[in-house]
């Protein structure tokens, strides 16, 4: 995919699919894009877009999925995350693939950002599997308000096969500490808020529910 083709994703699907609390700045993503940070997968009709971020070598993070209107209802998001799986399971063999969705027992959603209750069910139906973790969600820059009531879900890896099930609260625990790292809120000393800390220390013992 070129940069002017990602920039028009970007302007026209992502940003429109997210609060700005929740979502990078057009130049950034466009900028991450053009270094290579980003896994980005497509609907080959330009309606949607799947993006993936890698904190950590051995866990993805479906950061972004964003459908058009002229996508919706026609199962173009069931589409993209399974072409995204399946890319990037074979790209980057991965232990585990997260995601983040709002919790809809504190978020009512809109018309523009969509019904977190259904987003729930959405990705429910595509087998993911909740974390058992007290998640905090990073905020996605220094300069805008975190975003709470997040839950934390596995969408794919080889986590999701029985064997290696118990192997998650390691590399859990890594990719938590990485993209927390980057997201500025560290305080002055090193340490974080008590509810990260928090995280941090049940990560290791975390199961998927």
């Amino acid at each position: 995919m070129r940069i002017s083709e990602f920039e028009a994703l970007v302007h026209d699907i992502v940003l429109p699919a997210f609060p700005a609390s929740e979502v990078l700045p057009a130049d950034e993503l466009v900028a991450a894009f053009a270094r290579g940070d980003l896994a980005v997968v497509a609907d080959e009709r330009r309606r949607g877009v799947a993006i993936g971020t890698r904190p950590s070598d051995d866990v993805m993070l479906l950061t972004w999925l964003a459908v058009g209107p002229a996508g919706r209802g026609q199962g173009v998001g069931s589409a993209l995350v399974r072409a995204a799986l399946a890319e990037w399971q074979e790209r980057f063999d991965p232990l585990l693939v997260l995601g983040e969705v709002e919790d809809p027992a504190y978020h009512a959603g809109s018309a523009a950002t969509g019904d977190p209750a259904a987003r729930l069910r959405f990705y429910q139906r595509l087998g993911a599997r909740r974390i058992e973790l007290p998640f905090v969600m990073p905020r996605v820059a220094p300069d805008q308000p975190r975003v709470d009531h997040m839950l934390l879900l596995a969408l794919g890896g080889r986590a999701l096969q029985p064997r290696d099930e118990r192997a998650i609260g390691p590399a859990l625990e890594r990719f938590l500490r990485a993209y927390v790292a980057a997201s500025g809120e560290e305080r002055v000393d090193g340490s974080y808020a008590d509810d990260i800390e928090a995280m941090f220390a049940a990560a290791p013992s975390a199961r998927l529910g």
